[in-house]
């Protein structure tokens, strides 16, 4: 890359980082060891095969093409050229300098190769055009500087400044982060391209840093999923980009793959030891590509999911702490709200006949009385399933009617949301089939999954709403039988569910909601309960600006 040439291998009298004559811009075999001259010979056959396997790719889509044979010798001869370099020039020691006799051998070796993918070249392939010609191009500029070397015994790195910074910035927005967003970070615009559109054609998202420097901006502004980096660029390597990402707190985790034509032991082995996630040799493979950057993903959402679980574990412990605490003063106002009840019919006798008033009177405290003992009863269920949950035991399972159950639950998580919202009306629309039967679960734990969802519509409508007379908030909840499964819909007409976020609804602590306003275990719990604790799917559909629908289906009995 144009990085050695302008930092490691300039020639004596040449103060480094000034500005460069042409000879700056190649390595000479007297003077290059051998890892750097296997470096800079690797550089231009990844582009040779990487461009290469793009277009034939794009041909194959496109149904064939009368040159696909012409790109595919062209692949063909861009591994035997990696071959015939790794047999003449083999890695016992990089850092020694060739014999005159090996790099007269290596260039005698790779002419054949060189000369017939030139001849290919010269013959007219056809794939020119807006869309293929630049790759075409690409590949001649390659095998224009192997030639070079060939003739000359030095290799032509670029025609550009040594310093070839990403030309722009490409910061990952708030919409991309999360869902696989790569920084790519290598001195040489053709690998950054080449990078580019392939990371693009899995499906990931891109941001481009032109060296060492750039990189340590980029990742001090945005947040990155993957960190795709190479070893020599000039100003800051890339030894000393993966050194700071590991010594910064909040990238420690971050993880990186290092790609390089650097095929020694050595610089694998130094790079493993501090502390990247995997090493891959240029030219590399596009089904090896995904591999490493699909398992440094899931590694990195196992890491987040350990972590929301060890967290989850310390909310366990406090909650059956403070379930415990709140046990005995509960159990107090149910003993005596019953207790008082049962004085308010003593007194009723003793009164003996009494003016109406006085009637009205004793009824409005004991409808009172009662409902505190209804709802100190619903606080001790609660505090119960609490204190179940974390010992890690399952409440007692028994044969639950969803429709009861969805209608009651339903109802209830209406009325605590309009108690709430005194004066705003979202309608509610229950639909529940006579046919759908009974499942076998737990009847507290399915009804707080379905409060959940019922209240988190119920916000989501209202916040739609506006002005009571700008539009009509709607709330449905249906119940069907589905085969051998149970389908409760909980739909509300609000704002739907951003497409960046819907991966992470069903995360601990995820929340929407202003600060002070959520938890964000709602959906997590929701979601345990259902798919954990009752064998059963949940999941969302939802339409940006339209509408969200949660789709619960739970196993009959």
């Amino acid at each position: 890359m144009a990085g050695i040439a302008s930092s490691r291998l300039v020639a004596p009298g040449i103060p480094p980082h000034s500005s460069p004559p042409r000879e700056r811009n190649t390595i000479e075999g007297a003077v290059a060891t051998i890892s750097q001259i296997k470096h800079e010979l690797r550089t231009p056959i990844n582009h040779i095969i990487g461009y290469s396997e793009i277009l034939a790719e794009e041909m194959e889509e496109q149904g064939g093409s009368e040159d696909l044979a012409d790109i595919e010798r062209i692949i063909e001869l861009g591994q035997e050229l990696i071959r015939l370099i790794e047999i003449n020039l083999p890695a016992v020691n990089g850092s020694t300098r060739p014999s005159e006799g090996s790099l007269a051998a290596v260039r005698c070796a790779l002419r054949q190769p060189v000369e017939e993918i030139r001849q290919i070249e010269a013959a007219g392939l056809r794939v020119t055009g807006e869309v293929h010609g630049p790759d075409v191009s690409k590949i001649r500029d390659a095998s224009n500087r192997l030639l070079s070397f060939v003739e000359t015994g030095r290799v032509r790195t670029s025609e550009e400044p040594a310093l070839q910074r990403a030309s722009v910035v490409e910061l990952p927005s708030e919409t991309e982060v999360g869902v696989g967003h790569v920084l790519v970070v290598d001195d040489n615009e053709n690998n950054r391209d080449l990078l580019k559109r392939r990371c693009e054609l899995l499906g990931y998202h891109i941001s481009l840093a032109g060296d060492g420097l750039q990189a340590l901006d980029m990742l001090r502004s945005g947040h990155y999923d993957v960190v795709l980096l190479d070893i020599l660029m000039p100003e800051m390597d890339g030894y000393e980009v993966l050194q700071w990402i590991r010594s910064q707190p909040n990238l420690k985790d971050t993880p990186v793959v290092v790609l390089s034509a650097l095929d020694e032991v050595d610089s694998v082995a130094r790079c493993i030891e501090m502390g990247a996630d995997d090493y891959m040799v240029k030219p590399f493979q596009a089904v090896l590509l995904r591999a490493r950057i699909g398992a440094c993903l899931e590694r990195s959402k196992l890491r987040s999911t350990l972590l929301m679980q060890q967290k989850l574990a310390s909310l366990g412990a406090l909650a059956a702490g403070i379930a415990h605490e709140i046990k005995n003063p509960l159990n107090f106002i149910n003993n005596f709200s019953e207790l008082s009840v049962e004085l308010l019919a003593d007194l009723k006798d003793e009164l003996g006949p009494r003016d109406e008033s006085l009637d009205e009177l004793i009824d409005s405290l004991e409808s009172n009385l009662e409902r505190i003992r209804q709802h100190g009863l619903r606080a001790d269920g609660i505090v119960r399933g609490m204190l179940l949950h974390s010992r890690n035991q399952a409440g007692e399972r028994e044969t639950v009617d969803v429709n009861k159950l969805v209608s009651e639950s339903v109802k209830l998580a209406y009325q605590g949301w309009q108690s709430e919202r005194i004066g705003v009306f979202v309608a509610l629309e229950l639909d529940c089939a006579p046919d759908t039967g009974t499942v076998l679960g737990v009847a507290s734990e399915l009804s707080r999954a379905i409060i959940n969802l019922t209240t988190n519509a119920l916000h989501a409508a209202d916040a739609k709403l506006g002005k009571p007379e700008d539009r009509r908030a709607v709330i449905s909840v249906t119940t069907r039988t589905k085969g051998s499964s149970v389908e409760i819909r909980i739909r509300d007409n609000g704002n739907g569910v951003p497409s960046a976020i819907r991966d992470k609804i069903f995360q601990p602590f995820f929340t929407t909601k202003p600060a002070g306003q959520g938890t964000g275990l709602g959906l997590s719990l929701t979601h345990g309960i259902i798919v954990q604790g009752h064998h059963g799917d949940l999941r969302l559909e939802t339409e940006e600006g339209k509408y969200a629908e949660f789709i619960i289906q739970l196993p009959r009995t």
